[in-house]
Parts: structure tokens; C-alpha cells; sequence
């Protein structure tokens, strides 16, 4: 009879394996090789409902740009959470495939595309998704609002950003220490430095990243 600390075993051992194999098909280049069973195959007898494992098969291919693979992966996932979704939508947004992306709506997902965007350097679009989000009424998030500011930062874009800061404040999203850093980085770059030191001032509670954005 199987007993539950087999079945731990055999997705610790999944796991690790994962790991190992695609360490492997990064090192000799044959990822694209993988078939379809070797996806799944066994896999789904442990791992039905651990998650952890499937994203991180679902991952693996998103690194390497297969999509398809991913997607059939996660088609027979019976979880999802939140990360599962985010992978595939960053995923879509990578290989520049924004209509797949969308059609996972909702704020997760929104801000997912902008983030990817902003992390990928394609600071125009995320702030174009951005304009977009604001007239459905969708609110970001505080990565969304971060990731924003940075992109405003590398546009040198000192009226997009001020009009971002104007949005926090009508929308009441806490200036925290990672949003208020990442506003004072935000209009140094755009060379404002004295609105940048205005928004420094009012952070309550300062890091020390803080202290090296002003201060650089």
C-alpha cells in the first residue's frame, strides 16, 4: 500500500529531478526534443495536486520560449494559483504574444503584462498598457506602480511620472518605502531633484536603498 510519506518522497524526488533535467537540456541545447509524454508522463500520478511542481514544469518551458508546451501543461494542471497564471502571461508577453496574454483578464494579469513590460525595458509599452488599464477602471498594484516609475524613470518622462504620482495620492496607494524609493529614483532621473527630495522627505520610514537613491 502507497503511504502518504511515499508519495512526498516521489514529488521531492520529481522535483529535484525537474531541476536536474533541465539543467541538462540547457547545457547540450536539446529542450526543444522534449515530447509531449515527457511532460507529463508520470509526473501526473505524484503530483496531481501539488502545484509547486507543476509551475515549475510550466516554467521551464516558458524559459525556453515554448509556449505550446507550456500551455498543454498548464491545460492539464487542476490547480492553478496565482503564480501558475503570471507565468504563462509573462510568458505570452516575452515571445509578443499580447492577445493570448489579455484573454486572462483581471488585475493579476493587467498588472503581470505591465510589470513584464517594464522588466523587459519596453518602458513605452508598459506605460501605453498602463493608460489603457486606468480607462477600464482597473487599479494597479503597488509591483505595478514601482515597475511604472522605473519605466518613467529610463523614458526620462517627467509628466508621465508626475501624473502617476498625482494618481497614488488620488488613489490612495500607501507610500510605502519600496514606492516612495522608487518615485525619489524616479524624478532624479527625469532631473527633478528637488521634487524627488520633496518625496523623500515624506517617506515615514526610510532603508537604506532610500537613503542611497537620494543621495546618488
Amino acid at each position: 500500500m502507497l503511504r502518504w510519506s511515499d508519495v512526498q518522497k516521489m514529488k521531492y524526488t520529481w522535483r529535484v529531478a525537474q531541476g536536474a533535467h533541465e539543467r541538462l537540456l540547457q547545457r547540450f541545447g536539446n529542450f526543444k526534443k522534449t515530447t509531449k509524454d515527457t511532460s507529463c508522463g508520470g509526473f501526473e500520478m505524484c503530483c496531481v495536486e501539488d502545484v509547486v511542481c507543476w509551475n515549475a514544469m510550466i516554467d521551464g518551458y516558458v524559459k525556453y520560449s515554448e509556449m505550446e508546451l507550456a500551455k498543454l501543461v498548464f491545460e492539464r494542471m487542476v490547480c492553478r494559483d496565482v503564480v501558475s497564471w503570471n507565468t504563462m502571461i509573462n510568458g505570452y508577453a516575452l515571445v509578443g504574444s499580447i492577445k493570448e496574454a489579455k484573454e486572462a483578464e483581471g488585475v493579476v494579469s493587467w498588472n503581470a503584462m505591465l510589470v513584464c513590460y517594464a522588466q523587459s525595458g519596453k518602458s513605452n509599452e508598459s506605460m501605453e498598457l498602463f493608460n489603457e488599464m486606468r480607462n477600464l477602471g482597473v487599479k494597479p498594484t503597488e509591483a505595478t506602480v514601482v515597475s511604472l516609475s522605473s519605466a518613467c524613470g529610463h523614458l526620462g518622462a517627467l509628466d508621465q511620472g508626475a501624473s502617476l504620482h498625482a494618481y497614488i495620492s488620488e488613489h490612495k496607494i500607501g507610500l510605502t518605502t519600496i514606492v516612495g524609493t522608487a518615485l525619489v529614483d524616479m524624478y532624479a532621473r527625469c532631473g527633478s531633484i528637488s521634487l524627488a527630495t520633496e518625496v523623500f522627505y515624506s517617506i515615514e520610514l526610510k532603508d537604506v536603498l532610500t537613503w542611497n537613491t537620494i543621495i546618488t
